[in-house]
């Protein structure tokens, strides 16, 4: 009757709440895109000139190459919680970024 009260239909006022499982999918793919956004914002900075340009190319290299690596786990209908953790291992392997200022 609440839910009649309310405008919901019939139904609606007893829906099953999602599953734990289905909603720590979702929550993953949803941190998994904002990974790879950011990746991508990361990746697409351009490069100063002249022999900086060198280093910051080799910089973006493991970036992009996680990018790849999520795009194709998506194509492949790889599950997001995994991948978000070997994209965790991943990004935690590499070097940390420089600073604004720091040597490079």
């Amino acid at each position: 009757m609440l839910g009649l009260v309310l405008g919901l239909g019939a139904g609606a006022a007893w829906a099953e709440p999602a599953s734990p499982a289905a909603a720590e999918a979702a929550n993953c793919g949803d941190l998994l895109a904002i990974v790879r956004d950011s990746l991508d914002k990361e990746a697409e900075v351009s490069c100063a000139r002249g022999s900086a340009a060198a280093s910051c190319g080799e910089r973006k290299r493991p970036l992009q190459a996680v990018t790849s690596y999520i795009r194709q786990r998506a194509a492949n209908g790889g599950d997001d919680c995994d991948t978000l953790l070997e994209v965790n291992r991943r990004l935690r392997a590499l070097a940390p970024r420089p600073e604004p200022g720091e040597a490079r």
